[in-house]
């Protein structure tokens, strides 16, 4: 540990190795799959920074925060214990193993040590995807107020990057498709995927409600804030539309939700913070909330956008399939249970449960219900750290709003509510925790979610 460091050392080295790594994770990390090229630069450069987060950091950096970290520790934790060989005889008697069993009986594999999880490559792949978050975090919970604002305002920033892209890819520039498995015919920005990326846009609208309502040195600076929050905030809701995502859509009506909420949280402030007046508060949050309907409106009706055309379409209902096969997968976790059936393993053991009505060309790569898929592969563990997770956010959540708070950490507070509930809603539907950018991102709201209070100084 290097106590010699001061603090305001220690939070300008950290918010530089933390603003550098994010545009690194911004450039590198939008996509889930295992085999992206990317990932050879941007996982060393995350087992670099989680070596020097780990060796550097103060007991007092985790305040409030211990309860997140043995959670990141215990999932890293499962994840190498499913890669640990078993005897024979003990993985045999693991719960789903019967018919690998009755094949290694056939081919004469009886004496061969297995691990947990059945894709020990995809078990691993698990492992390392960890560290990009986890390194995120542990440079995050260094960082005062004033600095977590500062790098909103750099992931808003790179929202906006994420967004031009997208904007360029659906006026038809092919070159700016960064990964080669991806949704060619639509909009996805710096990601794979455009779900993801629509979920991208919609958490940057509450980010802008709180860039909007952050305390400014002056009543100018603070107007020029929030006129400046409204006009990035108004192109978002047509660009989440052209992303074709539904369930971005929704997010993104809950995102004006959540930022006219923010905004209105702390509108109330006393006269002698010199932001806005509170009635040219409002005045801007109604403007802006009616500006964002309208313009929502008027390119839904004009453009008739792929969005709603899914709906009805071939593509719309294999994007339905998803519901058909949680009955299938309820199946295996209920087969697998308590183990699971290994971490990493979700498509070779669908396969098994797969029902014939559903069998097509394509194959599904995930679950597309991250709160049921891990159940499925780590098993009664797994349920036990979400459900602790879920838990200590709940908790947290509950004792801020309780709080009726307005300051800085508040604020920040605030903001992550709405992120961690974006997240945790389409993580229902999709995977978007599987991305280095959105896990760093809930990395960023958990930490903003403790930090409370202003850090210790010296």
């Amino acid at each position: 540990m290097l106590k010699s460091k001061t603090a305001s050392q220690r939070q300008l080295i950290a918010f530089s190795l933390a603003a550098a790594f994010l545009v690194a994770v911004f450039a590198m990390g939008g996509g889930s799959r295992s085999d992206i090229s990317s990932l050879v630069l941007l996982r060393p450069m995350a087992g670099l920074l989680l070596a020097y987060g780990i060796v550097t950091s103060l007991r007092a950096d985790f305040e409030g925060l211990r309860a997140i970290w043995f959670i990141i520790v215990a999932s890293a934790g499962l994840a190498f214990i499913h890669l640990i060989p078993l005897p024979p005889a003990i993985w045999q008697s693991l719960p789903g193993r019967e018919l690998i069993a009755e094949i290694d009986s056939t081919i004469g594999l009886e004496g061969v040590w297995r691990p947990i999880s059945p894709v020990p490559g995809e078990a691993a792949n698990a492992l390392f995807s960890l560290m990009v978050p986890a390194a995120f975090f542990l440079l995050l919970i260094r960082l005062d107020h004033d600095s977590l604002f500062r790098l909103l305002t750099l992931i808003l920033a790179l929202g906006g990057v994420s967004a031009a892209f997208g904007i360029i890819q659906a006026a038809g520039g092919d070159a700016f498709y960064t990964y080669r498995i991806t949704n060619p015919e639509f909009s996805v920005g710096l990601f794979a995927n455009r779900n993801h990326q629509a979920f991208l846009l919609a958490m940057l609208l509450p980010m802008l409600g709180v860039f909007a309502a952050w305390p400014a040195r002056t009543v100018e600076h603070a107007r020029f804030r929030s006129m400046l929050a409204m006009i990035c905030a108004l192109p978002l809701v047509p660009l989440i539309i052209i992303t074709g995502s539904r369930m971005g859509l929704v997010v993104g009506v809950l995102g004006i939700l959540a930022a006219v909420l923010i905004y209105q949280r702390v509108s109330g402030r006393k006269a002698g913070d010199r932001n806005l007046p509170a009635k040219e508060r409002r005045k801007l949050m109604v403007a802006g909330f009616l500006a964002v309907i309208l313009l929502g409106i008027v390119t839904v009706v004009a453009a008739q956008t792929t969005t709603f055309d899914r709906l009805g379409s071939e593509d719309g209902a294999l994007d339905n399939i998803r519901f058909q096969v949680w009955r299938p997968i309820l199946a295996s976790t209920w087969d697998h249970f308590p183990i699971g059936s290994g971490i990493g393993s979700f498509v070779e053991v669908y396969k098994v449960y797969e029902p014939d009505a559903l069998l097509s060309e394509k194959y599904l790569n995930h679950a597309h219900n991250d709160w049921l898929e891990v159940v499925m592969v780590a098993g009664l563990p797994g349920l036990f750290l979400l459900s602790m997770l879920v838990v200590v956010v709940g908790t947290n959540a509950i004792e801020l709003i309780r709080r009726n708070d307005r300051g800085k950490g508040a604020l920040l507070g605030y903001l992550a509510i709405a992120l961690i509930s974006f997240l945790a809603l389409t993580s229902v539907f999709d995977y978007p925790l599987r991305t280095p950018i959105l896990s760093c991102l809930f990395a960023f709201a958990l930490v903003c979610l403790r930090r409370q209070k202003p850090l210790a100084r010296g």
